[in-house]
């Protein structure tokens, strides 16, 4: 990092070949390979460390102060096991790391704690079932001097989206304080998404995603020689970002180089001085879930039944698991816990490995993707739905619920019990096709969970369905929000632009783009591309296209002059065939008389495939029949369709549809 110019706290780091000293010429023994748990520990602690060793480290210390320019610097003592964080296995937060440490006796007892603690209940409880000698291992410590981030902030950052393995953007959390909080899942972190393929561009701040969290609470600095202690946040604090867009910027930046460095994804960790407002990375490791997974399987889950949701939070992971509730509270109570629940708890820490493995899914009231167990759930492979903010007071023990986190960034808990179904795809053995197979998403959450599926773009996201999802507010009431009477929906409003003076902003923050649609003639065309045009979307300039959306039997008609004023058609079948035949789609009534392969509507169909190919036109299809019924695919490719768009998880099957129908057409 430091040749790479990214700002790392100035500090010292004692090896671990002294701990294998320790074993052969300390006051240690053999029998520390023998005893486990406690007894190990005790041995640490009231061992001495070997002279030199002793001085090296004092010899460090001072020189360390007087480049700070103090006689005392108050410092962190982190320690790092050489197994550390390998790719297979995450060794994050196991062993000890002591903060606001001052003077040389407190320096060298953090020094033998932070040894003993390769021997806690946890990781002593993690080898094991990792398969890692308990004596084969050493650990190395670093001591630099403190962030004072109890005026600024700190927090984690990846290189990749945790949860899909999406490795085109930076995930950030921060919280207000020193990062102790967030790890634990004690708090409900800030989060922010930076697209990495634009930060190269200095005119753009490509910052695609920013949530306000909670931050109930903070961890500071006591006085000289006092604990780190748990603050309040103040009511400006939890209503504010931690991070400016500059130096989320900047942190994502570092974390493009790092990873660049390491030629790995990376899991960093980041402080924020509070004095000086200087960004630190005092953290970097390989990021341990998606390395190990294997990228040409691609499984989906999906639950059939659903019950009244009960909870929503943070999804951690892409499964979906069926239930009872175990409430445990704390570590010491393990032995109530019954195999294979559902753990409900306020929040994890490293202590709680023994228990999180015998559990088949977990819910939190506080944490973030970074927090503890956030990280255990990811790489014990279980579905896990944190910062709830509520569930260990709204649900209760032997209750059964879903979790399912299977439906994109955000989780949830459902009532009752249901069949969990899953589809594997082996994404090697998909076959090539020349008709582009692109994808709908009703949820921009979702999205970065079909990142894998070798899909050729996305053919549709429904401008309701953005709005419904990511943005939750109706931007006029955003606009006329001092006008609003219900004071409940105030309320709602004030939660989701948490960050935002503006609120207004809100919406514009989240609105990414749209499809022209619905539009009955040349006269609505008009009027759209010139309100586009007055706010600087202009077709043509810096590349942009502008598609319509073909669902009237009118723009089949004037398909012609259409393709004059746009680039392109998305068929919407269920549309077109619902004011083909004027049969209401959602009708129960009705539902024999609606279908898309009626011969009128497929005469439509064929109708505007063949103008917009004689126009030099691209021209798709979005709608379900293609994945229901095969012989709809084989009559569009037979048609010449440019491309068609499909659900996520219709995807396989359909291509596997076109396949057959572009082999038939060739013989």
């Amino acid at each position: 990092m430091f040749c790479n110019n990214i700002p790392r706290v100035l500090g010292r780091t004692r090896s671990a070949i002294r701990l294998r000293y320790l074993w052969q010429n300390g006051s240690l023994d053999f029998k520390i390979f023998r005893e486990m748990g406690h007894a190990v520990r005790s041995l640490f602690l009231r061992g001495t460390l070997p002279a030199h060793v002793a001085a090296a480290i004092k010899a460090s210390y001072r020189e360390l102060s007087a480049k700070e320019g103090v006689d005392n610097l108050i410092i962190a003592v982190r320690s790092s096991a050489t197994a550390e964080d390998l790719p297979d296995a995450s060794f994050a937060g196991q062993q000890e790391t002591f903060l606001n440490v001052t003077g040389v006796d407190a320096l060298l007892n953090a020094c033998r704690r932070c040894y003993a603690s390769l021997f806690t209940d946890r990781a002593l409880s993690y080898r094991q079932t990792k398969g890692f000698s308990h004596t084969d291992l050493a650990l190395s410590i670093g001591i630099h001097r403190m962030v004072r981030s109890e005026g600024g902030g700190s927090g984690v950052m990846f290189s990749l989206d945790t949860e899909s393995g999406f490795d085109k953007i930076v995930l950030i959390n921060a919280a207000w304080g020193i990062g102790e909080t967030m790890v634990r899942g004690t708090v409900n972190p800030d989060e922010y998404h930076v697209f990495k393929s634009l930060l190269s561009d200095s005119r753009l701040v490509p910052i695609t995603e920013k949530k306000c969290g909670e931050k109930a609470i903070k961890m500071v600095h006591g006085s000289l020689h006092a604990a780190i202690r748990t603050v309040p946040t103040s009511k400006a604090e939890r209503a504010s970002f931690v991070l400016n867009d500059g130096e989320i910027m900047q942190l994502a930046r570092w974390a493009c180089t790092i990873e660049k460095h390491y030629g790995c994804p990376m899991d960093m960790e980041w402080a924020k001085d509070g004095i000086t407002d200087e960004l630190f990375i005092v953290q970097a490791r390989p990021e341990t879930v998606h390395s190990r997974s294997d990228a040409a399987i691609f499984k989906t889950y999906k639950v059939s039944d659903k019950g009244r949701v009960l909870l929503t939070g943070l999804s951690i992971g892409d499964s979906a698991i069926s239930g009872r509730l175990c409430f445990i509270l704390s570590p010491k109570d393990i032995d109530t816990f019954v195999d294979n629940s559902i753990l409900v708890t306020e929040s994890t820490d490293p202590d709680w490995v023994p228990l999180m493995k015998r559990a088949a899914g977990i819910i939190t009231d506080h944490g973030g993707r970074t927090s503890y167990a956030a990280i255990v759930s990811r790489e014990l492979g279980i579905p896990a739905v944190v910062g709830t903010m509520k569930g260990t007071y709204q649900l209760h023990s032997g209750q059964d619920v879903i979790i399912s986190c299977a439906e994109g960034d955000r989780g949830f808990v459902y009532e009752g019990i249901s069949k969990i179904s899953t589809n594997t795809i082996d994404l090697q053995n998909l076959p090539q096709v020349r008709t582009n197979i692109m994808l709908n998403l009703a949820n921009p959450e979702a999205t970065y969970r079909w990142w894998r599926l070798p899909a050729d773009g996305i053919g549709l996201a429904r401008m309701e369905f953005v709005v419904t999802n990511a943005i939750q507010v109706h931007p006029m009431a955003l606009v006329h929000y001092d006008e609003l009477k219900d004071e409940d929906a105030k309320r709602q409003i004030d939660e989701l632009t948490i960050g935002y003076d503006h609120k207004p902003d809100y919406f514009i923050d989240k609105l990414s783009h749209g499809l022209a649609t619905l539009l009955r003639g040349l006269g609505e065309a008009k009027k759209v591309l010139g309100v586009m045009a007055e706010n600087g979307l202009t077709r043509g300039e810096d590349g942009l296209q502008i598609y319509v959306m073909c669902e009237i039997p009118s723009n089949v008609i004037l398909a012609a002059i259409f393709t004059k004023y746009f680039d392109g058609f998305s068929i919407g079948s269920n549309d077109l065939t619902q004011l083909s035949l004027g049969v209401d789609r959602d009708s129960s009534e009705l539902a024999d008389l609606f279908n898309e392969q009626d011969a009128a509507v497929k005469t439509l169909i064929a109708q505007v495939i063949s103008t917009a190919r004689q126009m030099g036109c691209k021209i798709g299809l979005c709608g379900q029949a293609p994945s229901d019924h095969p012989e709809f695919a084989q009559f569009l490719v037979d048609s010449g369709i440019d491309s068609i768009s499909v659900s996520p998880d219709s995807f396989a099957l359909v291509k596997k549809h076109v396949v057959a129908s572009e082999q038939a057409r060739n013989q």
